[in-house]
């Protein structure tokens, strides 16, 4: 029985969740995607990666896999970023889930129901095994396609990210508060977590490379004008997202919870703080 003393207030917090798919293994190689999304769209490659984000029910996936503590993901920009987030990039995404629509892009990858399709390997450390079992169902339920799950602890998976020795990795990022943590971190061809140490004479970039977000992500952190520099991360945003950069799951939620007679106005509610300059009580 709720409490009715209690105040519960959830907001959309930093960081993103999220599962890379490796450019550089079948099913789903992509080794340029320096195209527009029409001609990606007749590589049986990039349908395969479009099909499995579009099979992945986000807000069925929140309520089974964080209990209904999560905003659903379309890319790396979240909405700890405020001014910056882009909160219609959810409805326009392709990425957005449609099972019919991801079944078909797998049949015309040459998959139909799945026939065919080679069994995969997710990879993702021991906090997040219920996360890739209900991910895996989804795809099974939505694709029939079989994804079997691999734990591996922290120190053993990083460095497999960063080697790009994975087929599917379930992994994110926390503390984001600027784009640059989403954008330049993990989306150029040179970030510093876009498979770092893989073996650069037969990868080009690690799991994502567009030359529009590395001249877009340089441009964003150079500008000084806030408006131009929201509409250049959420253009970089959108690339990373219809070109099927990752399959972005969710962005975790901030949760604060206080007696009804506390007064915290919303102005102070920051993800990661407590901010108690304003706080009065009843």
């Amino acid at each position: 029985m709720a409490n009715s003393e209690i105040v519960v207030d959830i907001i959309g917090g930093n960081g993103f969740q999220s599962v890379f798919l490796n450019p550089w293994r079948d099913p789903f190689k992509v080794p340029s995607f320096d195209k527009p999304v029409s001609e990606l769209m007749k590589e049986k490659g990039f349908k395969v990666r479009l099909a499995i984000a579009k099979a992945i029910d986000r807000d069925r996936f929140i309520e089974r896999a964080q209990f209904g503590r999560g905003v659903p993901a379309f890319g790396t920009i979240n909405p700890a970023m405020g001014f910056f987030f882009d909160e219609n990039l959810g409805e326009t995404s392709n990425q957005k889930f449609d099972a019919p629509a991801a079944r078909k892009l797998l049949a015309d990858a040459g998959y139909p129901n799945g026939d065919g399709f080679p069994t995969l390997t997710m990879k993702g450390g021991p906090p997040v095994r219920r996360d890739m079992q209900i991910i895996a169902d989804m795809l099974k339920t939505n694709l029939n396609i079989t994804i079997n799950v691999e734990i591996r602890e922290f120190q053993v998976l990083v460095p497999e990210f960063q080697k790009v020795d994975y087929d599917m990795l379930r992994i994110g990022s926390g503390g984001d508060f600027d784009p640059d943590d989403g954008i330049v971190d993990f989306m150029q061809s040179t970030s510093r977590l876009n498979g770092a140490n893989r073996d650069k004479s037969a990868m080009a970039f690690g799991h994502f490379g567009e030359a529009d977000v590395d001249k877009l992500g340089d441009e964003q952190s150079r500008t000084s004008d806030l408006n131009k520099r929201r509409e250049l991360v959420q253009k970089v945003n959108r690339i990373t997202s219809d070109k099927v950069a990752s399959a972005f799951i969710y962005h975790p939620v901030d949760t604060l919870v206080h007696r009804k007679e506390v007064n915290f106005p919303s102005r102070s509610r920051i993800v990661g703080l407590v901010d108690l300059d304003r706080v009065s009580f009843t």
